[in-house]
């Protein structure tokens, strides 16, 4: 066991925890809201997770790997990224880098939640009606 450093504590507090749950929960959010069905939620973090699956297993390779850390929307590949050939030894005592990939990643991401909020906000109709589809039919009353 060695020292506690709290300043870790708070790095990854503010370069992972707090922009995924900005962006993750401002396209939720938005996705919920815009079609009032909650199972729009589910469906998208499952869809945002095997984004990211995928994105994993595409970016594999080091010719793509930068284009990966860029768009993973949890910041996963950014990190690793910069820390895969570390020891086990630096995993334990080093902070998480605060670098180009990581920095551009979660502009990214969250320039994306803000223009989901922001698209939101533009189109949002305070009316009881979900979102719905015409089909061009007339109902006979």
């Amino acid at each position: 066991m060695g020292p506690v450093h709290v300043l870790a504590y708070f790095q990854t507090y503010l370069i992972q925890v707090i922009p995924n749950l900005v962006i993750l929960s401002a396209i939720i959010f938005v996705l919920v809201t815009f079609t009032r069905n909650v199972y729009v939620g589910f469906v998208a973090v499952l869809v945002l997770i095997i984004l990211q699956v995928l994105i994993q297993n595409l970016t594999d390779n080091a010719d793509n790997r930068y284009l990966g850390a860029l768009i993973d929307p949890f910041g996963d590949s950014a990190i690793s990224y910069y820390t895969q050939y570390w020891s086990p030894e630096e995993k334990n005592t080093s902070n998480l880098p605060f670098l180009g990939a990581i920095i551009y990643n979660r502009l990214i991401w969250l320039a994306v939640a803000a223009l989901f909020i922001g698209g939101f906000y533009l189109l949002f109709s305070f009316s009881q009606d979900s979102i719905s589809i015409k089909t061009g039919k007339k109902e006979n009353a």
